[in-house]
Parts: structure tokens; C-alpha cells; sequence
């Protein structure tokens, strides 16, 4: 005589199987998950940083359109030379470019500016005589002392 068995839960072996499957699906997901999160905070931290240095890029336009002008200390893109910003600073409107606005809620971040006259006919070398009109801006945006972004333009300065 036989015994017939009725099945009606899963045998310790079968949900070891299952175990084992799942795991083997969800730990690379998990790695994903982690990857994606750390490039978010990376690309946040690079977007405030681009917005900072842009910041000082509006203010340069600023100050070489309405130099002199305005109550604050900075009256021309010289004035800006060799400055640190800690708090970093906003542009100011072109009421009074001369006052820009910190952003205190920008703990730990930092613009640094420096300017060099350039050649007129190769802006890649330093402009011996000290006379030429055209000026590389370089702003240099960092959080906690780490360097994230350096930002290079050209200006042409005209003469008022």
C-alpha cells in the first residue's frame, strides 16, 4: 500500500533555492541604487558650484558696463582681483554693481577670483607690458577647500 503525500507548503530546500535567486537579483540592484545616489549628491555639488562661479562671471559684465558706478568697494573688475568669498557672494543688480550679495546659506563654499592682462593676438600668453585691454577672469569655486569648479573667461576692457 502507498502513501499519498499532499504538498501544501514548500520544502526548506525550495525556499533556499528562492533565497538564493532573489539575493543573486537584488545585490547588484543595491549597487546601482548606491552608484545613483552618490552621482546625485556629486551633481548637485557641481550644479551649485557652476551657479557660484557664474555669479562672479555676471558680476565681471556688471562692473566692465557700469564701472565706478555705486556705493560699494568694488568698482571695476580690478577691484576683484586676488578676492576671496566666503560666504560666497551673489551678483549684485545693475542698480548698484558695486555691493554684491553674500548667500549665507551656502556653508563651507568659497569663489576665489583672479584676473591677468593678456596678448591681444594670443590671449594664451601673459601680456608683458601691462597694457593690453584684454583681461582672463578666473574664478575658482570650492566646498570645504576642495577645488570643484574653475571657471576662465576673457573680458575686453573699454576705455571710459
Amino acid at each position: 500500500m502507498t502513501r499519498q503525500r499532499q504538498q501544501n507548503a514548500f520544502t526548506l530546500v525550495e525556499v533556499l533555492v528562492a533565497l538564493v535567486l532573489m539575493t543573486a537579483v537584488l545585490l547588484p540592484l543595491l549597487g546601482i541604487l548606491s552608484n545613483s545616489l552618490l552621482m546625485t549628491q556629486d551633481n548637485r555639488r557641481l550644479t551649485k558650484a557652476i551657479y557660484l562661479g557664474n555669479e562672479i562671471k555676471e558680476w565681471s559684465g556688471f562692473l566692465l558696463k557700469r564701472p565706478t558706478q555705486g556705493t560699494g568697494s568694488y568698482k571695476t573688475i580690478w577691484d576683484l582681483q586676488e578676492e576671496t568669498f566666503s560666504p560666497p557672494v551673489a551678483a549684485p543688480d545693475m542698480s548698484n554693481p558695486t555691493s554684491p550679495t553674500p548667500l549665507t546659506d551656502y556653508d563651507g563654499w568659497s569663489q576665489s577670483v583672479s584676473l591677468s592682462r593678456r596678448e591681444e593676438g594670443n590671449p594664451i600668453l601673459a601680456d608683458s607690458t601691462g597694457t593690453s585691454t584684454l583681461v582672463r577672469m578666473q574664478c575658482i569655486v570650492k566646498y570645504e577647500g576642495e577645488e570643484i569648479y574653475r571657471l576662465l573667461w576673457l573680458v575686453k576692457e573699454t576705455s571710459s
